[in-house]
């Protein structure tokens, strides 16, 4: 309903009383400018797996995890003897599961070799191999930290 106009006879209105249980407002800081543009997305944890690599990128992770269990389970000794070689003692009880392993992987990275020897009654020595290039250097030292991280990560019973 429209206010009517003030007369001589009537005062003009006036604004309500705020009421007393209404706190007094505060002024708020003004908000900082922030970029609009879109926020890189921080990628999972760095893998190995080359852009070269046709295993599929959604298997790349679970053939990961097959080498660290393989790294934690059955490392001994971790060795680097070239730049370009790793030598890796495992215990005999998982010469089966690393052939199998290394095979599928020489399947879709055929730049690494993957070679056996024996070292003693009960362990024995999976030689990885790459070429000479820097990127596969790169490579192999990255599969050496992920060793060498199982190896040390997993308490071992003597």
């Amino acid at each position: 309903m429209p206010t009517p106009p003030a007369t001589e006879d009537t005062p003009p209105p006036t604004k309500p009383a705020p009421h007393p249980a209404t706190p007094p407002a505060i002024p708020l800081a003004p908000r900082p400018v922030t970029s609009l543009a879109p926020r890189p997305i921080t990628p999972p944890e760095p893998t190995w797996a080359p852009t070269s690599c046709t295993l599929p990128t959604v298997e790349q992770p679970l053939r990961e995890a097959e080498f660290d269990t393989l790294f934690a389970e059955a490392v001994t000794i971790i060795e680097r003897p070239t730049p370009t070689t790793l030598d890796l003692t495992l215990t005999s009880t998982a010469e089966a599961t690393a052939r199998d392993l290394t095979t599928r992987e020489a399947s879709c990275c055929n730049f690494f070799t993957f070679n056996f020897h024996p070292a003693t009654h009960n362990t024995l020595v999976l030689r990885i191999g790459v070429p000479q290039s820097a990127t596969y250097i790169a490579i192999l030292n990255a599969v050496e930290a992920r060793a060498r991280h199982q190896l040390n990560a997993q308490p071992r019973t003597n």
